[in-house]
């Protein structure tokens, strides 16, 4: 008899939509990092 599925982790959805998206190339990496360094950069200031 087969185990039930197990349940699939808030971190793991996060690290596999990074994957698949650095998988798509440069552009998807400046897309990443213009999304990130301004939010980054608000929480070094607040």
């Amino acid at each position: 008899m087969a185990s039930p599925p197990r349940q699939v982790t808030f971190s793991e959805k996060l690290r596999y939509s990074f994957d698949k998206s650095m998988a798509a190339g440069p552009i998807a990496l400046i897309g990443w990092l213009s999304f990130q360094l301004p939010s980054f950069a608000l929480r070094l200031l607040c």
